[in-house]
C-alpha cells in the first residue's frame, strides 16, 4: 500500500463519519463499511452504532447487528456502583463486537482498515468529559498543517517581531 492510498482511506472513513452526525436518524452505519476494499462483514450483519454513558459523558461503541433485527441496540446508560461511582453497562455478553463480524484476508490494507474502523470511535459525537479522549490522527501532511493551524507551537509564548 502506497503512503497515498493509506491517507485517501483514512480521510475517506473519517469523512463518512462525519457526514454521519446524528446516528439515530439512520438504520444502520454501513456507509462506514461501503469506505473498507479489504474487509466486510458477515453475510446478514450490518454495522451500527449505540451510545454509552450520561451525565459527564458519552461516546458511540461501534457493534455488528442481524440485518433484519427487529430494533437497534438502545442508549445504554451508565449504571452506579454501590459507592455511587457511574460506571459501564457491561454489554459484552449481548452485543457482538464488529470485530468478530469481520471477513478479511490478511494483508497490509485489511490491517490498515481494521485499525481505521478499531479508532472510529474518536471521530463520532462525544459527550462533554467524553472529549477528553478525542485524538487527531495525522496521516499525511495536510493533517499535520490542519492541526498546526489548531495550536500554536510555541507553547502559548508568543513573541514580538524583535524576538522579545
Amino acid at each position: 500500500m502506497s503512503k497515498s492510498i493509506i491517507a485517501e482511506t483514512a480521510h475517506r472513513v473519517v469523512r463518512a463519519i462525519r457526514r454521519q452526525v446524528d446516528f439515530d436518524k439512520y438504520d444502520n452505519l454501513q456507509v462506514l463499511m461501503e469506505q473498507f476494499s479489504h474487509i466486510r462483514l458477515r453475510d446478514g450483519y450490518v454495522l451500527d452504532a449505540f451510545e454509552v454513558g450520561e451525565f459527564l459523558g458519552s461516546n458511540y461503541q461501534l457493534y455488528a447487528r442481524l440485518h433484519d433485527a427487529a430494533e437497534r441496540f438502545p442508549y445504554m446508560p451508565l449504571l452506579e456502583d454501590a459507592i455511587g461511582r457511574d460506571v459501564p453497562l457491561h454489554i459484552a455478553a449481548t452485543v457482538p463486537s464488529v470485530f468478530e463480524c469481520i471477513e478479511y484476508e490478511f494483508n497490509k490494507g485489511s490491517v490498515w482498515e481494521v485499525f481505521l474502523l478499531y479508532i472510529s470511535w474518536q471521530y463520532m459525537p462525544l459527550g462533554w468529559h467524553a472529549n477528553y479522549a478525542r485524538t487527531d490522527y495525522i496521516f499525511d501532511k495536510s493533517d499535520l498543517k490542519r492541526l498546526l493551524g489548531k495550536w500554536p507551537l510555541s507553547g502559548g509564548i508568543r513573541r514580538d517581531k524583535d524576538g522579545r
